[in-house]
């Protein structure tokens, strides 16, 4: 077992112990992240950036897809605006997201990752 297995074992292992929901230390993104072979720690053990780009790039592109479907699609908007206003979303939500994942990090006291 490589020792970020190890880690991740370990991190699973605490978080699970909290009480905090699955859903809420192993979201959808997380697996999905883990099915394509990523290493990725689990969010609550994830840096600032990490947690901004971690969540943030995916909302980012399924929300700008989303908004030319249903809204952009047929308008005047430029492409360099809709592009803008995806990448602002992303960041927004990747930001909220890792701050409260930090939260949650100190609020359960969990472990650092490098302590693990």
């Amino acid at each position: 077992m490589s020792d970020f297995e190890r880690k991740h074992a370990a991190a699973m292992k605490e978080l699970e112990a909290t009480g905090i929901w699955r859903s809420n230390y192993a979201p959808p993104i997380y697996h999905l992240y883990r099915a394509l072979g990523l290493k990725v720690r689990p969010p609550h053990y994830a840096g600032l950036l990490a947690g901004i780009l971690g969540q943030g790039v995916f909302f980012g592109v399924v929300w700008g897809l989303f908004m030319w479907w249903s809204q952009w699609r047929g308008t005047d908007l430029p492409v360099q605006g809709m592009l803008l206003s995806a990448v602002f979303a992303g960041a927004l939500f990747g930001g909220v997201m890792a701050v409260a994942y930090a939260y949650g990090r100190r609020k359960w006291k969990l472990t650092a990752w490098d302590d693990l």
